[in-house]
């Protein structure tokens, strides 16, 4: 396997963190029988594969060490699914030949694990029916449900473990996770954000507003806080309430954030690995979350023939004091960005997004030198690290259940918010060369320290990544030779007296 090919693996990994991907698009795998392929002999273009659609592209890796592929063979597809449940193939992998996939052996299911948020649970004679993340989830009466004596509610984020079978999940345990484990949530059920659609004609502004197609009704005691700007049609504006039955809302504080229809939440500017919205640190990769921030379609990141990563993608900005953020992706509700090197820590930074030509509020952040996070598969700050493991003949594989990092071994791990490496210093958005002349703390310094299943670790390398953004780091250390057999090993990345956030793990054989 080649450094390219690596690189190429890696963006896959880190797509959702680095690139907005939302939650219709979420990391599969299943396996089926190759029922049609498109046209050799590129053979790029839609397969059906187990009665789904995969899209095979030039990126998408053919492994067929184990046989040809070809109509009627059994393969096992990695890929993220998409909104319509099609499946944008990574890898397909040969399992045996001709013949179709064995169907009688039920230790061939193929096991899945996702993270994702309750859309909805039915019961129907007697059986437990649950979307979850968009996929279809049967929860048996003896799948385990924890915590004990809470279970989980629609709206709530929770890790599902089972086995896939014909497109449904078959669970086997379900576990309820923090309220920001699945990423910020969009409003709290007494609480929004919304652009204001029309108010009622009465002398002091009482009655049925409507905010973003929700109806709100404004009493005499509702506060207005206009101290952003007017509360006129066109506003973004934070409500405060209760939820009625009906789906109303029953203010007691509206707050303008923006006259101009384009606004920042207020804890929206946040770490894209772990969505934290303490600090930020300089070069560390934020998300920066909203209404009306930039295009309807998502813009990913251009480079420069100067390998810097544009400012400017489609008439939006960021700017952190004035200084303006190299953008990773562009879109309606969410903007990715690189805090420019020029933050200053031990201050505040003020955030702004600039949409054709018209400002959004502002949010203040602190400034720290580092705010270290660990990129997960799943790009919801918890589950499996985003990790390779090194090989003994020097190849890399994704740390994973499948294929987990042996004791004594070499693992790279991925995280932002390291702070500002010792040589070459801080270069937000620049693409590194492919070579290791790239910033990078050298010696590294006991400062940066990792925590692997309880055991203090020294890494062996921390800095930047060649061939990726800066912003993205990588750290090698290896595997405690003390450790065994754990699939849910934590990991710890710790910078100075910061540390990453808990709940990321690997897997150890």
């Amino acid at each position: 396997m080649t450094r390219r090919t690596i690189q190429c693996i890696l963006f896959a990994l880190l797509w959702t963190a680095l690139c907005g991907a939302k939650d219709d698009d979420k990391e599969i795998s299943f396996r089926g029988e190759v029922r049609t392929m498109a046209a050799a002999p590129s053979r790029v273009g839609n397969w059906a594969i187990g009665g789904r659609v995969v899209q095979v592209t030039a990126k998408t890796e053919l492994n067929q060490k184990a046989g040809p592929i070809e109509v009627g063979s059994c393969v096992d597809v990695k890929g993220l699914e998409n909104a319509d449940k099609s499946v944008a193939a990574s890898e397909i992998s040969a399992r045996n030949g001709r013949g179709g996939c064995p169907k009688t052996t039920p230790a061939k299911a193929e096991e899945i694990d996702f993270r994702a948020t309750i859309q909805s649970m039915t019961r129907a004679a007697g059986v437990e029916k649950w979307v979850v993340g968009g996929r279809d989830v049967e929860v048996p009466a003896g799948a385990k449900i924890e915590p004990r004596g809470n279970p989980p509610e629609v709206g709530d984020c929770v890790d599902v473990e089972g086995e896939m079978r014909d497109g449904l999940v078959l669970a086997s345990r379900i576990q309820r996770l923090g309220s920001g484990a699945c990423g910020p949530p969009p409003s709290k059920r007494d609480e929004m954000y919304g652009i204001i659609e029309a108010i009622p004609n009465t002398a002091d502004r009482t009655g049925a507003w409507k905010i973003s197609g929700r109806t709100v009704n404004v009493a005499k005691n509702t506060a207005l806080d206009v101290s952003n700007g007017p509360a006129v049609v066109g506003a973004c504006v934070e409500v405060r309430g209760a939820l009625k039955l009906d789906g109303s809302l029953d203010a007691s504080k509206i707050e303008v954030l923006s006259a101009s229809g384009s606004c920042l939440f207020r804890k929206g500017v946040v770490d894209a690995a772990n969505f934290s919205s303490f600090a930020v640190s300089p070069g560390q990769i934020v998300s920066i979350f909203g209404m009306n921030l930039g295009p309807a379609t998502d813009l990913p990141l251009v480079v420069t023939p100067d390998r810097q990563v544009a400012t400017e993608l489609s008439n939006v900005r960021v700017l952190f004091d004035n200084v303006e953020a190299p953008l990773l992706l562009a879109s309606r509700d969410q903007i990715n960005a690189v805090v420019p090197c020029s933050v200053t820590p031990g201050r505040n930074t003020v955030v702004q997004v600039i949409t054709k030509g018209v400002w959004s509020n502002s949010v203040s952040l602190p400034v720290v030198a580092a705010w270290p996070s660990i990129f997960t598969l799943n790009g919801s700050g918890s589950g499996p690290a985003a990790v390779l493991n090194v090989t003994p003949n020097g190849l890399r594989e994704v740390n994973s259940r499948k294929d987990p990092a042996a004791p004594g071994s070499m693992i790279e791990i991925y995280a932002t918010g390291l702070g500002v490496p010792n040589v070459l210093g801080c270069q937000a958005g620049r693409v590194m060369p492919l070579s290791p002349d790239v910033p990078r703390f050298s010696p590294a310094p006991a400062s940066i320290s990792l925590s692997i299943g309880g055991v203090s670790v020294t890494p062996e390398y921390a800095g930047a990544v060649p061939g990726l953004v800066y912003g993205v780091f990588q750290i090698n250390a290896r595997v405690p030779a003390s450790l065994r057999g754990d699939n849910d090993t934590p990991i710890v990345l710790k910078v100075g007296t910061a540390q990453s956030q808990s709940g990321v793990t690997i897997a150890v054989k």
